[in-house]
C-alpha cells in the first residue's frame, strides 16, 4: 500500500541555528512520503547553506531573496507546492526551529484520510525551552466552531498544521490580505479562518511536536503584553508628535510613522481581519457573524459600539479583561 505523499511548507529567516534539526526530523517522518518546500524570505546568514548541503532530492529551495513577510513567505511556498507537486495528497506547514516527533505526521493524516472536502488537523504542541520539555502548551482547547474566536486570538499554531489539497486548493483561490493583516496575523491564522468557513477540523489535544520558544521567534518570548504596547504607542506618540512641532519632522511623515507602528503591534488588526474575512469568506453564515460585522464597522456606527460594550464578555479575547475591551473599542484600537 503507498504511503500518503505530505507536502511540507517552511518560510526560512536567518534560522542558521536550529534548522539542520528541524529538516532532519522532517526528513525522518515515518509512514508517510515527505517533500520540504522551503522559501527563503532574505536571510543573511547560512540558513541557504545549510539547505542545499543536503543534496536531497526530497527537498525544494525556493529561494528568490525577497524579503516579503512570513504570512506571504509560507502561502508562496504553498501555493508553488499545489502546483509543482501534483503527487502531493496532503499539505503542512513548518516553523525553522521546532523539532517533530516521528509519528507527527502520520498522526495528522489518519485524523483527516478519507475526507474529500476541505480538512484541517490542528493539534496542542509541547514547549521546548532550553533544550528541556515543558509539556503541553495549551491547557484549554480553543474553540473553533465559531470565527470570531480565531479573529480575536489564534492559539492554533499553524507548526501543529496539516490539511488535505481540498483545503490548499480553496485557500488558493481566495484572496489572500493584505500585508496590514498578514504581517500581523500570519498564515495560520487565515488558514484557520478558511477551514472554519468551509472545511471539516479536527482537533487534537495531544502533540507532535516540540515548538523551541526564545527570544527571536515569532512567537517567543519577546511578544509585549497589551499595556505594554499601549505605553510604547503612547511614548512614541509624543516623541514624534514633538518633533512634528519642532518642525523636525512634516506631518505627512508624522502620520506614516504612527499608522505603521500601530499595524506592527496589530493596534486594529480585529477590525481590518473581521472586514476582510466578511469580503473574502462571503458565504460564512454561523451565528456570530452578526458580531464580526460589528467589529469590521464599530467606528462607523455608536450602535454597533454600544451593542460591543453591551457584549464584552462575549466579544472580548479570552484573556483580557473587559475593561480593558471596552477602552480598545471607544479608542478605535480593536
Amino acid at each position: 500500500m503507498d504511503k500518503p505523499h505530505v507536502a511540507v511548507v517552511m518560510s526560512t529567516y536567518n534560522g542558521e541555528k536550529y534548522i539542520k534539526e528541524q529538516i532532519d526530523s522532517i526528513l525522518m517522518q515515518e509512514g508517510v512520503t515527505v517533500r520540504l518546500y522551503v522559501r527563503d524570505d532574505g536571510s543573511s546568514d547560512k540558513t541557504c547553506c545549510i539547505i542545499n548541503n543536503y543534496h536531497d532530492d526530497r527537498i525544494v529551495l525556493i529561494n528568490d531573496c525577497e524579503n516579503i513577510g512570513i504570512g506571504r513567505s509560507f502561502f508562496t511556498a504553498l501555493f508553488y507546492a499545489l502546483d509543482n507537486d501534483l503527487e502531493a495528497d496532503y499539505f503542512a506547514f513548518s516553523d525553522q526551529d521546532d523539532i517533530w516527533l516521528k509519528n507527527k505526521l502520520l498522526t495528522s493524516v489518519d485524523s483527516i484520510k478519507g475526507i474529500d472536502a476541505p480538512a484541517l488537523y490542528c493539534s496542542n504542541y509541547m514547549i521546548l525551552k532550553d533544550g528541556v520539555n515543558e509539556g503541553l502548551f495549551l491547557k484549554d482547547i480553543q474553540s473553533l466552531d465559531y470565527a470570531l474566536n480565531v479573529i480575536n486570538k489564534n492559539t492554533i499554531y499553524g507548526c501543529t498544521m496539516c490539511f488535505n489539497r481540498a483545503l490548499a486548493q480553496t485557500i488558493s483561490q481566495i484572496p489572500l490580505p493584505g500585508l496590514d493583516i498578514l504581517n500581523t496575523r500570519y498564515h495560520d491564522t487565515w488558514t484557520c479562518l478558511v477551514a472554519i468557513a468551509c472545511a471539516t477540523i479536527k482537533y487534537d489535544q495531544l502533540s507532535g511536536i516540540l515548538h523551541r520558544i526564545h527570544f527571536k521567534n515569532v512567537h517567543g518570548e519577546g511578544e509585549p503584553s497589551l499595556w505594554v504596547k499601549l505605553w510604547r504607542t503612547i511614548c512614541l506618540f509624543v516623541s514624534k508628535f514633538f518633533n512634528l512641532l519642532t518642525f523636525r519632522t512634516t506631518f505627512k511623515e508624522f502620520k506614516t510613522d504612527i499608522v505603521n507602528y500601530c499595524y506592527r503591534i496589530g493596534v486594529g488588526y480585529v477590525k481590518r481581519t473581521s472586514d476582510y474575512f466578511l469580503k473574502s469568506l462571503s458565504f460564512y453564515q454561523k451565528s456570530d457573524l452578526a458580531y464580526i460585522k460589528m467589529l469590521a464597522n464599530y467606528r462607523n456606527s455608536i450602535k454597533d459600539r454600544f451593542t460591543l460594550i453591551k457584549n464584552a464578555s462575549f466579544c472580548k479575547r479570552k484573556d483580557e479583561s473587559k475593561m480593558f475591551f471596552i477602552f480598545k473599542v471607544l479608542t478605535n484600537m480593536i
